[in-house]
């Protein structure tokens, strides 16, 4: 999803330039027909020399809005949803290692080490060597929490 960012944010940027160009050359050429059409060319200088339509004010101010989401497209960081859990993929999983990560999932993707113990009916020793096994796998993540781990999904 980063990466789509990103490629939007440069397209926004692209067609904001297009458009300033685009603009500029409009805006130019009109004040150029203003300039040669006016009567009071030789006397004094014509009251519309150097004013800029409303128009172009507006495609400016678009242009300026397009320029600034692009960049914030793609610049900005992709969002991480640490309050909600996250869905593992079983493929690649035996049996014990599927058990755990259910029982993880139920928890809404965290819970205590003791507790997966008491659900999962297996002793700490194998909860342990499980664990150890799904954390290479980066399925799961154990954090310390006093004389216990929290195991978060990944």
């Amino acid at each position: 999803m980063d990466l789509a960012k990103k490629h939007i944010g440069v397209i926004l940027v692209a067609i904001s330039l297009f458009l300033a160009v685009l603009t500029y050359s409009f805006t130019s050429s009109i004040l150029a027909v203003e300039d040669a059409s006016c009567p009071l060319t030789g006397t004094i200088e014509c009251p519309h020399a150097g004013n800029l339509p409303w128009q172009s004010y507006l495609s400016y101010t678009l242009c300026v809005l397009l320029f600034a989401l692009g960049l914030f497209l793609y610049f900005s960081k992709e969002e991480t949803n640490r309050g909600h859990s996250k869905k593992v993929k079983m493929t690649n999983l035996d049996k014990e290692e599927k058990k755990l990560v259910l029982l993880i999932n139920e928890s809404h993707g965290t819970i205590f080490q003791s507790e997966l113990v008491e659900k999962s009916g297996f002793d700490k020793v194998k909860v342990t060597r499980i664990l150890d096994r799904l954390e290479g796998k980066g399925a799961i993540e154990r954090r310390r929490r006093g004389m216990t781990n929290v195991v978060l999904v990944k």
